[in-house]
């Protein structure tokens, strides 16, 4: 995927004019940090009286200038909200208006919310991260100085955090992450809380590089049955981490003052960025895709939710609510990649062999941890009326024609296509053969591959696919299937790590 076209990503960097002054030369040596980068900036010093239309338009003409892939703004500068009915209901920051650049964004009642999306195909044009302390109950001018300061530290590896990942939940709230496919099983914890004063304690005697929070929660505290831990407890809490993921209701509603936001980023904390949503909506594709199958291949943190949100808004990951956004630099990137001494665990661990996952694999830990590489396969369905779903797959078992443990995943509907992430360096794919079966079109990595033809004699287990590369690495291959009415089925997927 290209996120530039001259040779250098680039980046708008916008700042309220009322704080330029103060934070200028926290300013120019992060420009020089991610020039090292490999960076280009594109500054603007704006009015906090600019409107949120006025803010998109800048970011578009800056996009079709310059080809941005991403936008990092700093101080008070304007909000835009949706409101999804016209009855009252409060509406929710929308921050995905300054990623999507294409679509019309309308107010039909004209009270300066919007309530529709039209004209647009909701995919994003780039990444947005911001930095808003003007609510956050302290100095504004010494929340960015500090932040800007443990950011150019962490750039230039003079600190850091544990390389581990913790994540805390309570009681009630499902747990879909895989937050331990970062560093690995021994590198992680994962707790389930009860109270309120357990979550602080834990929080406080604590540190690793990510941490995620799981709670019922609004912009002002997270939910537990006997007391609510409020963003003004959080404030008063220590906190040692690098990078905040909350899998919560509303967190990311950085209007309201003193909000988890804030609370989490500025106030005694040594946080980097934070990942949160801005309205109730449902995270488990989030939760259960973005760490393992992205924020752990993609180096910046912006193009990982960048390329998430796209896939998201393509039908790639599933049909729940992901508005997930960035509170922070969104030009960072986990240690992982960007200290030239860390070591994969998956190429330290990898188990040498071969692997086999049939069609109805589904994640296991401890098979994740003993092969150390993530695999993963994910049905569902280009097709426009059918994207964002499982398509019109389904399992047909106790087949008498030889295919592995007598299933397989069928489907006859075009479009509908099959996902397999995977780390080896030699990929097979076996499935079952019939004369009235169709065809499938090949994807690895997001480049075309040709087209695999499954009618030939009835047989199982026919090997149709094979694919070699140089070393070991993390590849993902995709199917679709290319006519309506013949069937294509999958059986497995055979991996050789070498």
């Amino acid at each position: 995927m290209a996120f530039f076209l001259w040779g250098r990503p680039t980046l708008s960097l916008v700042v309220e004019e009322g704080v330029y002054k103060g934070i200028k030369t926290s300013l120019e040596t992060w420009k020089a940090d991610v020039g090292k980068e490999g960076f280009a900036i594109l500054e603007h010093v704006v009015s906090s009286a600019l409107s949120p239309v006025q803010l998109r338009e800048l970011l578009q003409a800056d996009h079709e200038r310059s080809s941005i892939e991403g936008a990092f703004l700093i101080g008070n500068l304007p909000l835009a909200f949706f409101e999804e009915s016209l009855d009252g209901k409060v509406p929710y920051v929308v921050e995905y208006y300054f990623m999507e650049l294409s679509g019309q964004w309308q107010d039909a009642d004209d009270d300066g919310w919007f309530d529709a999306f039209t004209d647009g195909n909701g995919v994003p044009e780039i990444y947005l991260g911001r930095l808003k302390a003007d609510n956050a109950g302290i100095s504004e001018l010494k929340a960015y100085t500090e932040y800007f300061t443990r950011n150019h530290a962490y750039r230039s590896l003079a600190s850091g955090y544990p390389r581990k990942t913790f994540t805390m939940a309570a009681e009630d709230v499902p747990t879909l992450y895989r937050t331990g496919t970062l560093y690995g099983l021994a590198n992680h914890q994962d707790i389930a809380l009860r109270n309120s004063e357990e979550f602080l304690k834990q929080l406080a005697n604590n540190s690793a590089e990510l941490l995620l929070v799981s709670a019922h929660s609004d912009a002002r505290g997270h939910a537990f049955p006997e007391k609510a831990v409020t963003s003004f407890d959080l404030a008063q809490t220590k906190k040692d981490y690098g990078f905040v993921i909350m899998n919560n209701c509303s967190a990311g509603d950085i209007a309201t003052s003193l909000n988890l936001m804030t609370a989490y980023l500025f106030h005694q904390s040594r946080a980097l960025l934070c990942f949160a949503v801005t309205k109730s909506a449902s995270h488990h594709y989030f939760n259960k895709y973005f760490i393992s199958d992205y924020l752990s291949r993609i180096p910046v943190i912006g193009r990982a939710l960048l390329t998430f949100n796209r896939d998201y808004a393509r039908g790639l990951i599933g049909s729940d609510e992901c508005e997930f956004y960035i509170f922070g630099d969104p030009s960072l990137s986990l240690s992982m990649h960007i200290d030239p001494s860390y070591q994969d665990f998956e190429a330290e661990s990898a188990r040498k062999g071969s692997h086999i996952f049939d069609n109805s694999y589904t994640y296991s830990p401890q098979e994740f941890f003993r092969l150390g590489a993530y695999y993963d396969i994910r049905y569902h369905s280009f097709h426009p009326e059918r994207r964002g779903t499982y398509g019109s797959w389904f399992l047909s078992s106790k087949r008498p024609w030889g295919d592995l443990n007598a299933d397989i995943h069928a489907s006859r509907g075009q479009d509908d296509a099959v996902s397999f992430s995977f780390y080896g360096r030699i990929l097979e794919f076996y499935s079952e053969t019939d004369p009235g079966h169709g065809q499938l079109a090949v994807s690895v990595d997001g480049v075309a591959d040709g087209t695999i033809d499954f009618s030939a004699p009835r047989k199982g287990q026919v090997l149709l696919y094979r694919k070699e590369w140089p070393e070991n690495g993390r590849h993902q291959i995709s199917l679709r299937g290319l006519s309506s009415g013949a069937w294509f089925v999958v059986d497995y997927f055979k991996v050789f790590v070498q």
